[in-house]
């Protein structure tokens, strides 16, 4: 799974109540440790060449995470 906060307004609170909530603890990519954190504004583009990056970035992450 991949995760991204939206700190302003309070989301890095919510992110942090959610994550401890026992119905986040029961979700299986976390119960398996597949939980990857991606910066907002790596993410936040939906442009092309943006896109072709978060993918980069999410095969870079799935790999290191096998290897």
């Amino acid at each position: 799974m991949f995760i991204s906060v939206y700190p302003v307004n309070g989301g890095a609170e919510r992110a942090v109540k959610v994550m401890e909530s026992a119905i986040w603890k029961q979700l299986p990519a976390v119960r398996r440790n597949r939980v990857y954190s991606i910066e907002l504004d790596v993410i936040h583009s939906v442009d092309v060449l943006s896109l072709e990056k978060q993918l980069d970035i999410q095969t870079q992450l799935l790999k290191s995470a096998l290897g």
